[in-house]
C-alpha cells in the first residue's frame, strides 16, 4: 500500500509544484490600489474601471506550465485519490486561463465564473438581509500588531503545531495564513504592522486563522498525499464557511464581518451584470458600508477584470451550517483542506485507511450539536 500511496504522493507533489508556481494573486492584486483609493477619497464623482489598474509584469510561462501539468500521469489504483488529482489538474488549468485573460473584463470574468462559480439568488437574498438588519459594530483599535501577534502565538502553542511562524509584514493589510517555501511542514501567519487591532479580532483572528485554517492545513500536511495540506480543488467555500461557523461558535462573530462578506456577494453579483465600479460603489454606500470598505470592495471584486471568489465566504458560511445542522461528523472535514463537495470520497478514503483521521480538530466543533449550530445562526 505505501509504494502505492507514494506514486499518488509523488504526482501531488508535481502538481503543488505548478500550482505553486502561478501565484495567481500576486498577478491580479493591482500594485496601484492605493494610489486609486487616494484619488477617489479626493474625488468620488471620479469615474473610475478595470482598465485604471496596474499589474506586476506576469514572470511566469503560462505555457510551460500548461505543457507541465498535461505531462503528468494521474495513477489510477485508487480511483477516489485519481478523481481529487484530475480535478486539481482541471483547478490549474484554470487558473492558467484566469492569467491568460487578465485585464479582459469579458473574457476574465468567464473564467473567474468557471472556476469559482457565482452568487446564488438565495445567497444573494441572505447577502440583503444581513446588510439590512445587521447593524455594523464600532469596535475601537486600541491593540498593537504584537498584541496579535502574542494571541496568534498562544494559538499554535495551545493545538501543539510547529513549525509556524508569525511575522510583522509592512507590505500586507490584512492577516492571512500561507505555506511557507523553506520546508514543507507548517507555515506562516502574516499580520499587517501598520494597523491597530479591536479587542474582538484579538480574540477572533486566532480561531479564524489558527483554529481553522491553520489546523486545516497541518493536518492534511501529515497526510500521506500533502495535497490534502494545500487543498483540493473547491476547498475555500469549506475553508471560509468553517472559520465563520468557528466564530459563530465562540461567540466572536461580529455583525461587521458579515456585513463585508454580503457586500462582496452583492458587488460580485453586480459586476457580473454589467454595473460599473462607480455604481457597484454607490450602491454599497446605499447599504451603509463606510467608504474605504466600499472601495475595497469593489477593487477586490473588480481585480484581474472581474474576479468572483469573494462571494465563496458567505456561501462557505450557509453550506458549513448546513452540513452541521444535518448532524453530520466534523472529523472528515479536518482530515486536510477538503472541501464538502469531497466528502464522499474523503469518507471512502478514510475507510480504506489510505487517509489518517485527523490529528487534531477544535474542541468547539469536536462538540457541536444541531442545537449548538441552531443557536448560532
Amino acid at each position: 500500500m505505501n509504494e502505492i500511496l507514494n506514486l499518488y504522493s509523488e504526482t501531488s507533489k508535481a502538481l503543488r509544484k505548478a500550482s505553486d508556481g502561478i501565484n495567481l494573486f500576486s498577478y491580479i492584486n493591482p500594485l496601484n490600489g492605493e494610489d486609486l483609493y487616494f484619488e477617489f477619497t479626493k474625488n468620488t464623482n471620479l469615474k473610475f474601471s478595470v482598465f485604471d489598474f496596474i499589474y506586476k509584469e506576469i514572470s511566469v510561462d503560462i505555457n510551460s506550465i500548461r505543457d507541465e501539468v498535461n505531462k503528468i500521469q494521474i495513477p489510477a489504483q485508487i480511483p477516489e485519490l485519481q478523481t481529487i488529482l484530475e480535478n486539481k489538474v482541471a483547478d490549474i488549468k484554470k487558473q492558467l486561463t484566469l492569467l491568460d485573460y487578465r485585464g479582459d473584463p469579458d473574457k476574465f470574468s468567464e473564467a473567474s465564473v468557471e472556476a469559482y462559480g457565482r452568487p446564488t439568488q438565495h445567497n444573494l437574498n441572505v447577502a440583503m438581509r444581513i446588510l439590512i438588519s445587521f447593524e455594523p459594530e464600532q469596535h475601537q483599535e486600541t491593540h498593537t500588531a504584537q498584541e496579535l501577534k502574542d494571541a496568534l502565538e498562544k494559538a499554535f502553542i495551545e493545538l501543539n503545531l510547529k513549525n509556524w511562524i508569525v511575522v510583522l509584514s509592512d507590505t500586507c493589510r490584512q492577516t492571512f495564513v500561507s505555506g511557507r517555501e523553506d520546508f514543507d511542514g507548517g507555515g506562516m501567519v502574516s499580520i499587517s504592522s501598520k494597523r491597530m487591532f479591536s479587542a474582538n479580532e484579538i480574540q477572533r483572528l486566532p480561531i479564524h486563522e489558527v483554529k481553522v485554517h491553520a489546523l486545516r492545513r497541518d493536518n492534511g500536511l501529515k497526510q500521506p498525499v500533502d495535497i490534502f495540506g494545500t487543498g483540493l480543488t473547491g476547498y475555500i467555500n469549506t475553508e471560509e464557511g468553517l472559520a465563520l461557523n468557528a466564530e459563530k461558535l465562540t461567540g466572536t462573530s461580529c455583525s461587521t464581518s458579515f456585513r463585508r462578506y454580503a457586500a462582496r456577494t452583492l458587488a460580485v453579483d453586480a459586476l457580473l451584470n454589467g454595473f460599473s465600479l462607480n455604481a457597484i460603489y454607490d450602491m454599497l454606500r446605499d447599504y451603509g458600508i463606510d467608504h474605504a470598505d466600499s472601495f475595497e470592495t469593489v477593487k477586490r471584486t473588480a481585480r484581474g477584470g472581474g474576479f468572483t471568489k469573494d462571494h465563496v465566504y458567505l456561501d462557505g458560511y450557509k453550506r458549513v451550517k448546513k452540513y452541521f445542522r444535518s448532524g453530520k461528523n466534523p472529523d472528515p472535514l479536518f482530515v486536510g483542506k477538503v472541501g464538502i463537495d469531497d466528502i464522499d470520497l474523503v469518507n471512502t478514503l478514510l475507510e480504506k485507511s489510505y487517509l489518517k483521521p485527523p490529528n487534531q480538530i477544535p474542541d468547539f466543533f469536536r462538540n457541536v450539536s444541531t442545537s449548538s449550530i441552531k443557536n448560532a445562526s
